[in-house]
């Protein structure tokens, strides 16, 4: 919707600004050097995308897990050819103090369980099932 909420949903400082996408979806997306890739969610909108990562593990999401994304998403970049990417991971059971730290260092968003319930619940959504 091109509107800014608070930086908390998404484990950052400051505001995040939610881009009015143009498209959402799931796709793979070819690199320059032939590699192919499966992107949870990509959402394009004029000028950028933002390329999501989804685990609705019960265990926390590690740095291992988080870098072989952040290696996925430069294969994105080179296909979607876009000015700008956010990078976002979603972790039901949220992430390790590792795995944080480096998302912070980085600019990668990222949420768990309840800031994204919370996140929903501001739009009048309903929160995420139990699976």
């Amino acid at each position: 919707r091109g509107e800014e909420v608070d930086g908390e949903y998404f484990g950052v400082e400051g505001k995040v600004k939610l881009p009015r996408f143009d498209w959402v979806g799931k796709r793979g997306v070819w690199g320059e050097r032939g590699k192919q890739v499966e992107m949870d969610v990509i959402g394009r909108y004029v000028g950028g995308a933002w390329i999501v990562e989804s685990k609705y593990w019960e265990r926390k999401v590690g740095l291992g897990e988080v870098q072989v994304f952040e290696e996925r998403a430069e294969v994105a970049r080179e296909s979607l050819r876009v000015e700008r990417m956010t990078l976002w991971y979603f972790g039901k059971s949220g992430f390790t103090a590792e795995a944080e730290e480096y998302m912070r260092e980085r600019g990668i968003l990222h949420s768990d369980e309840e800031q994204l319930n919370r996140l929903l619940r501001e739009y009048g959504l309903r929160k995420l099932p139990k699976m």
